[in-house]
């Protein structure tokens, strides 16, 4: 292997090397249950990396050449020359770049509300989603600002987040920004109401599962059964009372888990839940303060001790 190979395989090495890294920080970053299958993605940004730094190494003799002076090199040696001063110089621009866009993306969630109103009106990132989840996430954003946000005519806010970047501060399983709005506090019964209707399924089971969301939106969505809105409608404790008994007879044993953790749920039907073959339905009904006496005596003496533990815990 001659010389013009030899680095050209060292620096493809390199360029692999700072990938893997880049997509490994990522990784780790995140807090999402499927972060790992990120490592699935490892070749698709490793093998770019590798082939412009396959082609740095291959062309710095060249560079070297042109710097050294001595005899005009060949149009072919220029060339290549040029590739090996332009391939940095591109990675340096877009690392400035990088920079500066995470850094400008992770002042916003601590803005103060008048910085946010002006941000949502004038900032060039005032469409990016990455920045509006930091709205989200600033404690001092308003309802009013929520709503904003919330009503932005921006498919990819009901997308799920995910970047090479650390532009998702506190958000690390990468939740959609009108996830995150539908799942706060802060949001107002109006906002939620829009929310609950999102062609976006994920959405909507957050604003099901938000105690602010109205009575009548809730209805709605109780209407529509759905796998994944049943998870927001069993933690709700404003769901109606017709939807938590549909739900505690469901195929999936979390979603009757849910409600009986769910403290709106009326006494009977979690005398029913403490009855369920699965043990941390049981074990849920025994924690929920609103199980009858009953139920609870049954309970705390149940042959899994995992359920009889908490039982015996609360009767205390």
């Amino acid at each position: 292997m001659n010389a013009r190979a030899k680095s050209a395989a060292a620096w493809a090495a390199v360029g692999a090397a700072i990938a893997a890294a880049a997509v490994t920080a990522a990784v780790f970053r995140s807090r999402s249950s499927t972060a790992a299958l990120g490592f699935l993605f490892l070749p698709f940004y490793a093998a770019p990396a590798a082939l412009a730094g396959a082609l740095f190494g291959y062309c710095l003799e060249d560079v070297h050449a042109l710097f050294a002076g001595g005899a005009a090199p060949e149009d072919a040696s220029r060339l290549r020359a040029a590739a090996g001063v332009v391939l940095p110089a591109g990675a340096v621009v877009w690392l400035l770049w990088a920079v500066s866009y995470s850094s400008r993306v992770n002042a916003v969630r601590d803005m103060s509300a008048p910085q946010l109103d002006r941000f949502l009106a004038q900032s060039s990132l005032r469409a990016d989603r990455f920045a509006l989840g930091d709205v989200v996430e600033d404690p001092n954003a308003t309802a009013e600002q929520l709503d904003r946000v919330a009503r932005l005519p921006i498919p990819a806010l009901a997308e799920p987040m995910g970047s090479m970047l650390p532009v998702t501060g506190a958000n690390g399983k990468g939740l959609a920004v009108l996830r995150l709005i539908a799942m706060d506090r802060r949001a107002s019964p109006e906002t939620l109401a829009y929310l609950a209707k999102s062609p976006n399924e994920y959405v909507r089971s957050a604003a099901a599962s938000n105690a602010r969301t109205p009575a009548a939106a809730l209805a709605g969505l109780a209407a529509a059964p759905s796998g994944v809105i049943d998870y927001g409608l069993a933690a709700n404790p404003n769901t109606p009372v017709d939807a938590l008994r549909r739900l505690a007879r469901s195929d999936d044993e979390y979603v009757r888990s849910t409600v009986a953790r769910n403290t709106g749920a009326p006494p009977d039907l979690l005398a029913e839940l403490a009855k369920d073959h699965v043990w941390h339905v049981r074990r849920d009904a025994a924690s929920n303060p609103k199980t009858p006496a009953a139920a609870l005596d049954a309970l705390a003496q149940d042959p899994d001790e995992r359920v009889s533990g908490v039982a015996a815990y609360r009767k205390r």
